[in-house]
């Protein structure tokens, strides 16, 4: 059996905010945006 990968356009990543989503962000969320074409949307405790 052969499997297709998941095409996803969105996803939601949920964080604890603050500098450490402002980390995230800069170093996992935003590269993998570009390199892959998936938007990010961000969300947090609040």
């Amino acid at each position: 059996m052969k499997y297709a990968p998941a095409l996803a356009q969105d996803m939601m990543f949920t964080s604890w905010g603050g500098t450490t989503q402002d980390a995230q962000t800069e170093f996992w969320a935003d590269p993998f945006s570009l390199a892959s074409g998936t938007a990010i949307l961000q969300e947090g405790p609040t």
